[in-house]
């Protein structure tokens, strides 16, 4: 298994696999970069559930907020839901 890291010019440090899904992000949706960047060089749980969300419909936020995959276990806590009660 290759596990070479790779350093960006803001010194974050990533690995093979996290720099390919970077590339692929920049060249898709550059816009979605920074909570890739976030989830992959700190320990943001947010961050990490966003992202994972994100990649699963592949940048599409209607996409997360409309999920009806309730046997996901991020699905309660996923992002860009409507707020209810407001």
């Amino acid at each position: 298994m290759n596990t070479t890291l790779k350093s960006t010019p803001e010194g974050n440090v990533f690995d093979l696999k996290q720099t390919k899904m970077l590339k692929q992000i920049s060249e898709d949706s550059p816009s979605k970069m920074r909570v890739f960047e976030k989830a992959y060089s700190t320990k943001s749980l947010r961050a990490a559930i966003t992202a994972m969300c994100l990649q699963c419909v592949w940048m599409d936020t209607r996409a997360i907020r409309e999920c009806t995959d309730t046997s996901c276990p991020l699905w309660n806590v996923r992002p860009f839901q409507t707020v209810r009660g407001k």
